[in-house]
This record gives structure tokens, sequence and C-alpha cells, in this order.
């Protein structure tokens, strides 16, 4: 139980990575805020987490893309828990998928809003939050940001813009600790997008 005493806010726990993590922090006691965009997974999360023998855990409804729903998301935090010990932000998207001239702005943009936008976001307003732990983590996701990937621009912008704003971050948030991880492919519902 080592993170027995701890709340840790995961973004895109619907997902695949998401989920994952936020499992593996139940069985070492952790209090959980989960976050997800679609209503049919947060409601999937509410029936496997709420149901388990967990420390506390919120199921909250939120798009990392919208400053008001993640406004609205820290305001329900705010009353319902002191701090937040750990912050992952683990939504994402591959936005646009093509050519670069076949690709319209408006699709390329929603890995950057989604992406780039929702962690920068999503660590702004979670700041205030992390500051009351002694020992706030933050764990964001980079895959596919540290090089070229054919076809795929707009996450790769992205991904690699998170990269830079981390390593920017850990100078600016030092002492707190802030990591990006690049997990490599993983078997989700957005890689099998792509294979289709």
């Amino acid at each position: 139980m080592k993170l027995r005493g701890k709340t840790a806010l995961i973004t895109g726990a619907t997902g695949t990575i998401g989920k994952t993590i936020a499992q593996a922090f139940a069985r070492e006691g952790c209090n959980l805020i989960l976050c997800g965009l679609s209503k049919e997974k947060i409601e999937a999360l509410k029936k496997e987490f709420v149901s388990g023998k967990l420390a506390r855990v919120a199921i909250i409804r939120a798009d990392v893309s919208n400053k008001k729903s993640l406004q609205q998301l820290f305001k329900k935090v705010t009353k319902d828990f002191k701090t937040i010990d750990i912050l992952v932000t683990a939504a994402g998207t591959y936005g646009a998928i093509g050519a670069l001239e076949q690709t319209e702005p408006e699709e390329w943009m929603e890995a950057i809003a989604v992406n780039l936008l929702g962690t920068f976001m999503t660590i702004k307003y979670a700041l205030s939050h992390l500051k009351k732990s002694p020992r706030a983590k933050i764990i964001t996701f980079a895959g596919g940001g540290e090089g070229p990937l054919e076809r795929h621009s707009s996450y790769v912008a992205s991904k690699g813009g998170i990269l830079r704003l981390v390593e920017t971050l850990s100078i600016e948030l030092f002492p707190m600790e802030i990591n990006a991880i690049s997990p490599g492919l993983v078997a989700s519902g957005l890689v099998q997008k792509i294979i289709d």
C-alpha cells in the first residue's frame, strides 16, 4: 500500500493507459479522481471502481481541451479533496491522420487541443492543489514526440510540444517532480483505429 493516503487525479482514465494506471494506483491504496470524456466509459468506470474496496474515488466527466470544463472539474476537486499528490495527464488522441496537403486545419488542431493544450491546462489548474502536497508529482505522456511519424504530423507535433513543455516546467516548478513518459505503441482503441 505504497500510495495509501495519497490522492491522484488521472485524465484519460477511460483509455487503456489511464485506466491501467488507475487500477495500479488503486491496488496501492490511492484515493482516485478519474476523468474521461465518454459518458459510456465513465459509467463503466463507476461500476468498476466505486464498487471496489478502494480508499476514495471520484469519477468526473471532463474535456481537457475545454477551459471551462477543466475549471469545473477543479471546483469539484476542491470541495471533495484537500490536495492532489499525483497528477497523471493520460488524455490523448491521434488527431488527423494522413498527408499534410489533404488535412484540414481544424482536424489537424484536434491533437494539439487535446494532447498539448489539454496537458498544459490540466497542469495549470491542478497546480494550486499540487502545491499543497509535500511531494507532488506530475506524469505526462509524450509517446510519438521523440521523432517523425509519417502521416501523423498533428500527433507528433503535439507530443513533441509536451516534451518541451515538461522540460521547461521541470525548471519552473522545481522541486516538484514532472516527467514525460513515452511508452511506445500500446494496444488501445486509438491504435486499432490506425490499423483499420
